[in-house]
């Protein structure tokens, strides 16, 4: 059960340039009363700071650095910190399309009996509006997992490709394809069934009011 406290601030120093300020605290706890279960339970505080700019009107980007320190309830779990980071740059050539680049890095909760994982990650989006009635998006997710308390680690790769209509203004509908790849190296588990390829279809219906 996550608690979490967000504070951030940003401050102008020219043009459309700004620093950013930002801080998150989270207590995790946990209903249950396993031994997986209180390993997990931690203090868990992020401090960032950067900078966003707009470069020339269509090309936009921010920049956050900083540290993470997850201190453990348990006293013979070891304490974990380490650096973090988050990366984003959106580019518009033109007045119907984007493309949006992201990178980061931070410490996560493991769904795995690890206390922690340290994730990278990066991604790629593209969207266009074909016309009044149709727009696409398209893109790219690649993911490292290292789990903390071991050599094991993750990898994650999707591909997605959408297709929204919106045949009026109230009325919307989608349909989504999307490829994903898992390759997860545990030390001393050869069980091969954790690791995946999938090909998933999504369709959506939405209307506003």
């Amino acid at each position: 059960i996550p608690s979490r406290i967000y504070g951030g601030a940003d401050a102008k120093v020219g043009g459309k340039t700004y620093l950013l300020f930002e801080t998150i605290m989270e207590e995790i706890y946990y209903e249950g009363s396993s031994q997986v279960a209180q390993r997990k339970e931690a203090t868990v505080l992020t401090s960032l700071v950067g900078m966003s700019w707009d470069i020339s009107g269509s090309t936009t980007g921010a920049a956050k650095f900083g540290y993470t320190q997850r201190d453990f309830h348990e006293d013979e779990v070891d304490d974990k910190s380490g650096l973090a980071w988050e990366v984003s740059l959106e580019w518009m050539p033109d007045e119907v399309s984007m493309l949006t680049l992201e990178s980061r890095s931070l410490f996560q909760e493991s769904d795995l009996p690890a206390s922690t994982t340290f994730d990278r990650s990066a991604s790629v989006a593209y969207e266009r509006n074909i016309s009044v009635f149709y727009d696409f998006t398209g893109g790219f997710d690649y993911t490292v997992k290292d789990y903390t308390e071991s050599a094991s680690e993750e990898t994650k790769i999707k591909y997605f490709l959408g297709l929204n209509y919106y045949p009026t203004r109230h009325l919307g509908m989608n349909i989504k394809y999307e490829w994903s790849y898992r390759n997860l190296n545990l030390v001393n588990i050869t069980d091969r069934n954790l690791d995946y390829i999938r090909n998933s279809f999504g369709f959506g219906l939405n209307y506003a009011f």
